[in-house]
């Protein structure tokens, strides 16, 4: 008797992209859609469930805890990713943990004890645990007492200069950008410092306020030189930051920070605010960490507008694929 061969099957759980449309959404709808290259992977959010086949997306359905408990027990799932505590205190097989950050045991955390106490809960269960900076995976094996994988985020292939170069601009002033959602540790209000230093630009933010508190930011941000977008495609978001004079990025605690290798692929001039979950971009050439939290130097914004640049180690920024490859090599470690 001729077997059949059957595909694996890989499940992987995330946040919603519409209702958190961050990197840890990016990294999930990337990794499931280059994993499919070599399995049958589902992609599931609050609102969707997706199917992605040969790199992909076959079918997609409104989210159902019925559609969902169908999979878990009927698809014969290899390994699940998830980087969502809701998900994965569920009994799903064979569970990869990602943590993006350790912003709870930070001075930016949200006072979440129940998430603390859940998540350490996760981390013991969890077959393999994953993070996305080395900084990061120090702050992990301090206070969980375990190792994780260290795998980065990486760019799509619209992050290329060949493919926007004879595009358009689409503000035509002089404009500097900040690409990041708007929340306490994005540290947006240090701009107000910036004022004089930044005279003469465009201060293009490009993000949206996940609570209250990121709506009290932008109230207090309107009244000056601000354009503020959000909801972009990402072909947009390319042009955006392409066209820009150089790039800020003044947060004071990531996760990763993908804006700054977006900037970076891109071969912009990237200020950095110089905190340690940021530290892992000063191999670039075209970064520059300063301290947004005091005023900026005239000296910084003559090294940001200088478009002279060496050689910068491109083969550093890796592609989803080249994420999604590593990833598939941790599955069979």
């Amino acid at each position: 008797m001729i077997k059949i061969f059957e595909m694996k099957k890989i499940l992987v759980t995330s946040y919603s992209f519409k209702l958190n449309p961050g990197g840890a959404s990016k990294r999930n709808f990337y990794i499931s859609k280059y994993l499919s290259k070599y399995y049958d992977v589902y992609l599931v959010d609050w609102n969707n469930i997706s199917l992605f086949k040969n790199l992909k997306k076959v079918s997609n359905s409104k989210f159902s805890w019925t559609k969902f408990f169908k999979i878990i027990l009927f698809e014969k799932i290899h390994v699940t990713f998830s980087d969502t505590i809701k998900f994965a205190l569920l009994p799903l097989p064979n569970l990869y943990y990602t943590i993006h950050d350790m912003r709870e045991w930070s001075k930016f955390a949200r006072e979440n004890f129940l998430k603390k106490f859940l998540l350490k809960y996760i981390v013991s269960k969890c077959n393999k645990l994953i993070t996305v900076s080395f900084f990061q995976k120090k702050k992990i094996k301090k206070i969980f007492k375990k190792s994780p994988y260290v795998i980065e985020n990486g760019l799509s292939e619209d992050w290329s200069i060949k493919r926007i170069k004879n595009k358009k601009k689409i503000i035509k002033n002089k404009y500097i950008i900040y690409v990041s959602n708007f929340s306490k540790n994005k540290n947006h209000l240090s701009l107000e410092k910036q004022s004089e230093i930044f005279k003469g630009y465009k201060i293009v933010l490009v993000g949206r306020a996940l609570n209250k508190n990121g709506e009290k930011i932008i109230n207090n941000l309107k009244k000056n030189n601000y354009i503020f977008m959000n909801n972009i495609k990402e072909s947009k978001l390319v042009n955006l930051i392409y066209y820009s004079e150089f790039v800020i990025f003044p947060s004071s605690y990531e996760g990763f920070g993908i804006p700054v290798l977006e900037a970076i692929k891109l071969k912009k001039k990237v200020l950095v605010n110089n905190v340690p979950s940021l530290s892992h971009f000063k191999k670039f050439e075209v970064v520059k960490y300063v301290n947004f939290n005091s005023q900026l130097k005239k000296s910084n914004i003559s090294w940001a507008i200088n478009k002279n640049i060496k050689k910068i180690p491109l083969k550093s920024v890796d592609s989803w694929r080249q994420i999604s490859e590593q990833i598939k090599k941790l599955i069979h470690v």
